[in-house]
């Protein structure tokens, strides 16, 4: 877990549990433990997480949990999405079936690849970086926890 990261939110806040999400990305991605399933589930996390972050600042973030719906909380958060970015969020939650299963008559998507992964998490760092800059948290010990993450 990169300590640097979570020692700079509250104990139990969105932002740790955002941080912790993503050193367990950072530790499966690279090495390809498990299935991409994981990984995906893992930047979902964070993303939402992030969002979430941003979000509480300013009032109550609790019932925030919109299934496939990142997207809405992207917008809530203030962040501006490219159309690649809007599309990947979009499909993000849809790709871990198991955590949020088909409802009948609902196509179930295809299993993520590795490749997925990699694009969840490249925007999954992306956001971590915007959030630390919305938040006013881009002290050289963030920039340091961030580096240790990347692979």
């Amino acid at each position: 877990m990169c300590v640097a990261e979570v020692a700079t939110f509250s104990p139990n806040s969105y932002g740790a549990k955002a941080a912790e999400d993503m050193a367990n990305a950072a530790a499966v991605i690279p090495t390809r433990i498990g299935t991409p399933r994981g990984g995906i589930f893992w930047c979902d996390q964070a993303i939402e997480k992030y969002f979430k972050h941003i979000i509480s600042r300013d009032g109550d973030a609790q019932g925030l949990t919109l299934r496939y719906k990142l997207l809405p909380l992207a917008k809530q958060a203030g962040y501006r999405c490219s159309d690649s970015e809007r599309y990947l969020l979009a499909e993000l939650a849809r790709m871990y079936y198991e955590r949020y299963p088909a409802d009948e008559g609902e196509d179930v998507p295809a299993d993520p690849t590795w490749d997925d992964v990699d694009k969840a998490y490249a925007l999954a760092l992306k956001i971590q970086k915007w959030t630390y800059t919305v938040d006013g948290r881009s002290s050289g010990k963030i920039r340091r926890g961030l580096k240790e993450l990347q692979f």
